[in-house]
């Protein structure tokens, strides 16, 4: 995959991306409506949230096809592809600019992030909202950098609580 928008523009030319343009609030709605539409092995885009306008695209490997699609391969030699790659080693490097930053900002301590970033409550039980696989860069000094899937619990403001 070069990039997730291109990712999406080529599936979305092969059927595979449905983009759902109901009103949804970012407090069950939302989730229920892609619990409902994930199974059917496509993308899902929900393109109007309540409280922020940035969308929500779910399901970006969430078929064998669309993972190994998405590492440039076919489903039956995905898992040695993987294989391969993960025994490639080789620096980081960090850029200032590209498409990933178009929309950055960098928020005050007391913002609520749920402006800009869909932060969805999925349990209806739950008081707070979180990401449910959120990918955590870390920087170490001694051993390099190591990127790690966390389910983030957002606090407020700039805090989200991990379990590692």
């Amino acid at each position: 995959m070069s990039d997730l928008r291109n990712f999406i523009e080529e599936q979305e030319a092969r059927g595979l991306v449905e983009r759902v343009e109901l009103p949804l609030d970012i407090d069950g709605e939302a989730s229920r409506e892609l619990a409902r539409r994930e199974r059917a092995g496509k993308i899902v885009i929900l393109t109007k949230l309540r409280w922020t306008e940035t969308p929500v695209v779910s399901g970006v490997v969430g078929s064998r096809e669309l993972m190994a699609a998405a590492m440039g391969t076919t489903p039956d030699k995905a898992v040695r592809h993987l294989a391969r790659a993960m025994e490639l080693t080789g620096p980081v490097h960090f850029v200032s600019e590209g498409p990933v930053l178009e929309h950055s900002f960098e928020p005050d301590h007391d913002d609520d992030l749920r402006q800009v970033v869909p932060l969805l409550r999925y349990d209806p039980g739950s008081e707070l909202p979180y990401t449910s696989a959120s990918i955590i860069v870390a920087r170490s000094r001694e051993h390099g950098v190591n990127l790690s899937f966390h389910r983030m619990m957002y606090l407020g403001g700039r805090r989200f609580t991990v379990r590692v």
